[in-house]
């Protein structure tokens, strides 16, 4: 607050397009190799690549947070061994290995 002046409301779409911007222009940089990002007529240099990767880092969970950016899906994987049976013998179904026949 200055001279008793309120700051100015930000409405959640207008928080929610900065935040897009602020995604992007740190993308931009990174994917550039600079450590200096503009956006909305505002500039910030940051004073190393992995400071630029935790604000995205940091922008990214905010986003995620708004249901902005969905979250990345949990991975998982089957590894198969070839123990000479041909692969069409087997499928798996989501508990075991089990056999056509």
């Amino acid at each position: 607050m200055t001279n008793g002046t309120p700051p100015p409301v930000v409405s959640p779409v207008d928080l929610a397009a900065q935040l897009i911007a602020q995604f992007a222009a740190i993308n931009e940089a990174i994917a550039s190799g600079t450590s200096s990002v503009s956006y909305d007529g505002k500039s910030v240099t940051y004073r190393s690549l992995a400071e630029l990767f935790r604000a995205r880092d940091d922008l990214m969970q905010r986003l995620i947070a708004l249901g902005l950016l969905p979250a990345a899906p949990s991975r998982t994987s089957v590894a198969a061994y070839n123990d000479g049976v041909a692969p069409s013998d087997y499928y798996y179904d989501r508990y075991s290995w089990r056999s056509w026949r």
